[in-house]
């Protein structure tokens, strides 16, 4: 029965993993998207379930990013993007432990402010 369970959990997490990454990416923003997570994953120490999170939110960022590139006003971009820059850090730090927030503080302050996170996609 216990291993039932396990495998049917194993099996739920795989399959929202697979839907939360449902969302279509150029295969220019794929590849950037990937080389982030792995860098990002790696920096912070994540486990399993730490780096699918990021994965999703990673892509999610580079969707909504290319978005609103290709929508929006050049003259609304920078303050869409900066918004969606506060959201993206809004959502990582709340499931980053302690130890992994310090991390990440650090490896954001080593990533200049013309490759910050957002900007990585218009690059």
């Amino acid at each position: 029965m216990k291993k039932f369970i396990l495998a049917s959990l194993m099996l739920f997490i795989s399959f929202g993993a697979a839907f939360a990454e449902g969302t279509q990416l150029s295969p220019d923003a794929e590849k950037k998207c990937s080389d982030v997570t792995r860098t990002m994953a790696n920096e912070l120490r994540l486990n399993e379930m730490g780096y699918i999170k990021l994965k999703a939110l990673n892509r999610e960022l580079y969707a909504a990013t290319e978005e609103i590139l290709l929508t929006s006003k050049s003259e609304e971009q920078q303050e869409k993007l900066q918004a969606l820059a506060a959201k993206y850090e809004t959502e990582l730090v709340s499931f980053l432990s302690p130890s992994q927030l310090q991390a990440y503080k650090s490896y954001a302050a080593r990533v200049s402010s013309s490759s910050k996170f957002v900007a990585i996609v218009t690059q």
